[in-house]
């Protein structure tokens, strides 16, 4: 099915071939189409087909999304492992300043807004992540992203985690 849509959103008509239909008649799928289906958090179009002089009005649409979700997928699995090294480096530099103020009082790179800009960068980030959880077109690969983080992480500590606390 080509989807016309892409190409120009503002077309109001088109013509299509009925290329499917369900047994029971209550699906149809057409060769072509201006029918956005809505995803991404666009709302869908509302429309109606004249099929032999009558008019039906479309209740529910749906694309094979395979190159598109595949695309979502692959990039929304990045944004977490992404976003981790900026959660350490903020964690680690409240976590630095703290322990060691003498050292920082002289510290040629001060950061601005110190501790508030940390807070701020980590609640951004999170507010990512939940946006991501929300959003059903990347909330599979963000949970998998972050089953797969707590999977390597308690592997880790089991492995590294009794050994790093009898050093200190």
């Amino acid at each position: 099915m080509e989807n016309v849509y892409l190409e120009n959103s503002y077309l109001r008509e088109l013509g299509c071939q009925i290329t499917a239909t369900t047994a029971d008649r209550q699906a149809i799928t057409v060769d072509q189409t201006i029918i956005y289906p809505g995803g991404g958090g666009q709302p869908h179009d509302q429309a109606r087909l004249l099929i032999n002089e009558d008019w039906y009005r479309v209740v529910a649409t749906a694309i094979n999304k395979s190159a598109s979700s595949f695309f979502v997928v692959v990039y929304s699995s990045s944004v977490l492992p992404g976003m981790v090294p900026w959660f350490v480096i903020l964690i680690s530099e409240l976590k630095f300043r703290r322990q060691n103020p003498q050292i920082m009082q002289n510290h040629p790179f001060k950061l601005p807004l110190y501790p508030y800009a940390n807070y701020f960068s980590i609640t951004l980030l999170i507010i990512i992540l939940i946006f991501m959880f929300i959003n059903p077109d990347t909330r599979i690969s963000v949970s998998i992203g972050v089953v797969f983080l707590i999977v390597i992480s308690t592997l880790y500590w089991v492995r590294y985690g009794r050994k790093a606390v009898q050093k200190s």
